[in-house]
Order: structure tokens, then C-alpha cells, then sequence
């Protein structure tokens, strides 16, 4: 198999697929891959096709969701000079482009019953039609059709049960959520992060284990390219001269704006330590003052934030130790002193 698939999946999620994907690169049948948005379906794909027979001929993307109703035949089969108006030159059509090779099709689940039921004929018959044209071409394409529920398409009638029996019959991959298979982000974390450092000519750095069990506990709505997305910001972001990814370097980063916050703050932290415990407050009443756009706090408001927010009564003086964390990773600073002491909120970089 490709090294890709070390690349895109943890020990997780490596030892349900591996067997399916093996087995869908050596045999020539059409796929279906079913996984929520981000979760790697294209990825996989790619891994098949280049792993396949076909590894030499064309893997051609085609994304339902961008495509409308209108243009379905015309993208998929081609048409002819003429077909309707502004068809000035004859098109080949994004199947007849995958002949010999394999077709990805992407959110299957947008396509009306109608362009469905065009599609089943193909799957059926392997000939396409141009539109404008008398007569039809046999092509050799390999099918590999994703959408994120396939039961749930089909109960809420936006798939059609012949072309749903039909389908099912093909080799069927599921790709859980990032949120059950925990246990894959650290080790996809520290590639996406690694190949960004890469990108911007840095070399690799030890990523603290506190890191690790932080994210661990987000469940990534996003999946695998949320979570790449964040580690490639993290790389952006990190001082030039830092070392080490710890905990406190990871909540002091200057990119973090309220969006790259949130996902932080949804980290909730159920670690034994009061340090981190600590920063997990910090961040949850940081959040509180963003979300209602206040710049300025002080030691009293900062209790009464914590009592409103986190329903945690606290004292002046663990106020006081909250708001010099938060000074020391760099995301307020004081000001003033006496009576007419506080702390400003810094902006933010984005």
C-alpha cells in the first residue's frame, strides 16, 4: 500500500479500514465510501486509484454539490457543438475524461432523482451520451461515489431506493467521525503540524503530551481537515524560537482570534493538575468577555464572570493568580494601579 494511508489515518482507524481499502485497490468494481464532510473520503480514493491498476490514468473529481441541475448532463457526459445555447465547441464530458481511469463522485446525495436515475443507466450500461448527439459510447470508468449518510439519504428521500440497492452492492468503506477515534489525534496532529513546519523551513519540535490530551478532548465537528487546518495555524503562528509545543505555548499564540479561541475553549480539560485546570478557566472566562465584546476588566468583574459563567464562586486572590496567567501567555495586560488598576484585553492577530 502507499505511504499516503500512514499519512491520513492514526492506529485507530487503520486497523478497521486497512483490509477494505487493500482489497477495493486490487479489485476493479465500483466503491462507496460514506463518511461526514472532512473526514478523508477523496483522500481514500486517491489511495485506491493509486494503488489500483488504473494508477496511470485520470482520477477526475466530481463534486455534486457544485453542479447544478441544469448542467448535469452536460458535465458529466459532454455534449455536442450546438446541443443548446452557448454550447459553441463540442465538450467530452468529465466521465468520457475518466475513461480508463476513475471518477470520484463527491455529495452523491445533492443529485435530484432525476439526474439519479441518468446516472443508475450509466452504472448499468457503462455509456455515456452526449447531449446533441444520436448515439451513445461505451467508456471504462471506475466509480468511486461518496456522501456522509447513505440510511439517512434514503429514508429522507433524497436518494432513490433502485440506485441505493445498486450501489450497496459495490465495496462499502465508512470512515468514522474524528470524535470517535480520539486516540488518531496525536499522530495527526503531529504529521499535519510537522508538514506545515516543513513548509515554512522549520525543522520538527517535541510536541508536549499535555498538548495531545488537550485536543484529544474537542470533538473536531470538522474531522480531519478541521483539525489539520488548526495544526497548520499552530505552525504559522508558533515563536520562531520556541523549542517545545507545550500547553502554555499553544494558548499564547498570536493568531488566536475568537474562532481559533473556540475551538481551545471547547478542549475541555479533565487533566488532574490545577495548573491546567487553571487554564481552562482562563480561557472559558476570556471567552465570556470576547463573546460580549469588552475590553477592559477588572479583579471584581473577573469573579463575578467566573460566578456567572463557570458557576464557580472564587476568592480575590485566585482572581488575581487567574488574571497573571493570563498575563503571562500574553492574552491581556494591566494597567493603572490602586483603585483605577485593570486589564486590557489584547487584540488579537487574524
Amino acid at each position: 500500500m502507499s505511504n499516503n494511508y500512514d499519512i491520513l489515518v492514526g492506529p485507530q482507524l487503520r486497523k478497521q479500514l486497512l483490509y477494505k481499502i487493500q482489497t477495493a485497490a486490487g479489485e476493479d468494481c465500483h466503491v462507496l465510501i460514506t463518511g461526514e464532510t472532512g473526514t478523508g473520503k477523496e483522500w481514500i480514493a486517491r489511495i485506491i486509484h493509486n494503488n489500483s491498476k488504473r494508477k496511470n490514468k485520470n482520477f477526475i473529481v466530481v463534486d455534486f454539490a457544485s453542479i447544478s441541475d441544469s448542467l448535469f448532463h452536460s458535465e458529466l457526459y459532454g455534449h455536442k457543438r450546438g446541443a443548446f445555447t452557448g454550447a459553441v465547441t463540442d465538450r467530452k464530458g468529465l466521465l468520457f475524461e475518466a475513461d480508463g481511469g476513475t471518477a470520484f463522485l463527491d455529495e452523491f446525495a445533492e443529485l435530484s432523482n432525476q439526474d439519479q436515475a441518468a446516472l443508475l443507466r450509466f452504472i448499468e450500461t457503462s455509456e455515456i451520451r452526449n447531449l446533441g448527439s444520436d448515439s451513445s459510447k461505451p467508456v471504462d470508468v471506475r466509480l468511486i461515489i461518496a456522501t456522509a449518510d447513505l440510511q439517512k439519504n434514503l429514508d429522507d428521500g433524497k436518494m432513490r431506493p433502485d440506485i441505493y440497492y445498486r450501489i450497496t452492492k459495490s465495496i462499502r468503506i465508512d470512515i468514522p467521525s474524528l470524535r470517535c477515534r480520539l486516540d488518531d489525534v496525536p499522530v495527526l496532529f503531529s504529521h499535519f503540524f510537522g508538514k506545515a513546519l516543513s513548509i515554512y523551513g522549520r525543522d520538527m519540535i517535541e510536541i508536549d503530551k499535555n498538548v495531545f490530551e488537550y485536543l484529544s478532548t474537542y470533538s473536531w465537528p470538522g474531522n480531519v481537515r478541521e483539525l489539520r487546518n488548526f495544526a497548520e495555524d499552530v505552525a504559522r503562528w508558533l515563536d520562531k524560537d520556541r523549542r517545545k509545543l507545550d500547553l502554555n505555548g499553544l494558548l499564547s499564540l498570536k493568531y488566536l482570534n475568537k474562532e481559533k479561541l473556540d475551538i481551545l475553549l471547547k478542549c475541555k480539560v479533565v487533566m488532574n493538575s490545577t495548573r491546567e485546570i487553571c487554564v481552562g478557566r482562563h480561557l472559558q472566562i476570556l471567552q465570556y468577555v470576547l463573546d460580549r465584546q469588552i475590553s477592559v476588566i477588572s479583579v471584581s468583574k473577573y469573579q463575578q464572570y467566573c460566578k456567572d459563567y463557570c458557576h464557580i464562586p472564587i476568592s480575590k486572590a485566585t482572581a488575581l493568580r487567574d488574571l497573571k496567567k493570563l498575563c503571562e501567555i500574553g492574552l491581556i495586560e494591566s494597567f493603572g494601579g490602586g483603585r483605577t488598576s485593570g486589564y486590557r484585553i489584547l487584540p488579537r492577530q487574524k
